[in-house]
């Protein structure tokens, strides 16, 4: 299965660096914010192997 890897340490500093914000409601609201991600290709998904 190929998924795609998200970085959760920077997620979370994301998340925490903005909920002061959003608690006393001076946030803007839904901000975009793009954090590095990469692709992860596994093996796990195929076609079944027969047996001879």
């Amino acid at each position: 299965m190929t998924t795609i890897h998200q970085p959760p340490r920077e997620s979370g500093t994301e998340a925490v660096r903005r909920l002061p914000a959003a608690i006393d409601g001076t946030g803007k609201g839904s901000l975009r914010t793009v954090l590095p991600v990469h692709l992860v290709v596994r093996g796990t998904t195929g076609p079944r192997r027969t047996r001879l």
